[in-house]
């Protein structure tokens, strides 16, 4: 499972899954009141008063190596011949996209820093703060604008909010020295 649907679950009590209607694939939420497993711990976590005082959760699965390698190379620490290609998954924000868009860019592109226009990678990009619905006191958005907000509104439903269009859910990056042959 992955992480981001771990925690829809656990915070939210919700599910997704791919369901077909009228011949078409759909997205839906399905709500849940435990997690899998033997242990019965409850799902959805901001459903609960007693968390009114946790405004919002941060995550992120690029806390890694490969982020702080691909930064420092971006930054312009680049050991001759050395080349990295970023490989994975983008969130496809089109309405109705069920699946994301895999893509393999070398790090020091122009594609690559184009997902991103005007800022390339930023630390902050792989960021995504999980909006508590009955805080006391919500996260402002404006707090961290560039990283993924995950909100319910009023009618129950999970959106994200992001200021870039482009969003990478998964990546490994690949480290090619001088003489490791071709990459893909």
């Amino acid at each position: 499972m992955d992480p981001r649907e771990a925690l829809l679950a656990y915070l939210y009590g919700v599910y997704g899954t791919i369901e077909e209607r009228d011949g078409e694939k759909v997205g839906v939420l399905n709500s849940i009141t435990e997690l899998m497993g033997a242990e019965k711990i409850p799902a959805g976590l901001f459903r609960s008063p007693e968390s009114a005082k946790l405004s919002a959760i941060v995550f992120s699965n690029a806390a890694t190596i490969a982020k702080f390698n691909r930064m420092g190379y971006l930054a312009g620490i680049r050991p001759e011949g050395l080349r990295m290609i970023r490989a994975g998954a983008i969130f496809d924000r089109r309405p109705g996209m069920l699946a994301p868009i895999p893509f393999a860019l070398d790090i020091a592109s122009e594609d690559y820093a184009s997902l991103w226009p005007g800022v390339g990678e930023t630390w902050s990009l792989e960021l995504e703060i999980f909006h508590n619905p009955l805080a006391d006191h919500p996260l402002p958005f404006e707090l961290l604008p560039e990283c993924s907000h995950w909100f319910v509104d009023e009618n129950g439903d999970i959106s994200t909010k992001a200021c870039h269009k482009n969003n990478i859910m998964s990546s490994h990056t690949q480290v090619y020295g001088e003489g490791d042959g071709d990459f893909v």
